[in-house]
Order: C-alpha cells, then structure tokens, then sequence
C-alpha cells in the first residue's frame, strides 16, 4: 500500500506542472497539498500521521481539518 501512495505522490504534482520538491515547500494547506491527501485517504489505507509527514502537512490533526473543510458538502 505504502508503494501505491508513493506512486500517487509522485504522479500528482506532475500533473499540476510541478516537482515533487516544489510541493514540498509550498504552504502547509495548499490546495494541491489537500487534494493528493484526499486521494491517498480514497484510494489507499495510510494514517494520516503518515499523510500529513509525507506532504509536510504539519500534523494530522491539521490535515484532518483540511480535509473536512475540503470534502464535498
């Protein structure tokens, strides 16, 4: 599964135009940064401790925030 939510780290940035570094140092709520996790959330089973190290999202809790206001109403 860890394989999986590399791949999709890996194949979303290059989707937007962007590097793997450049999202990384992009602001801990980016839109993009939210959109990848909510991706990773779906599509595989990493914690969200995992996700939000991953895409240096600060901690999980925030991420979690992000994701809640991000999800579809």
């Amino acid at each position: 599964m860890e394989a999986r939510a590399q791949r999709i780290i890996a194949e979303e940035p290059k989707k937007a135009g962007w590097s793997e570094q450049q999202l990384a140092k992009e602001r801990k709520g980016h839109p993009l940064k939210v959109k990848i996790a909510s991706r990773l959330r779906q599509e595989t089973t990493m914690s969200l401790k995992w996700i939000a190290d991953r895409l240096k999202t600060s901690t999980w809790a925030y991420l979690s925030l992000l994701l809640h206001k991000n999800s579809p109403k």
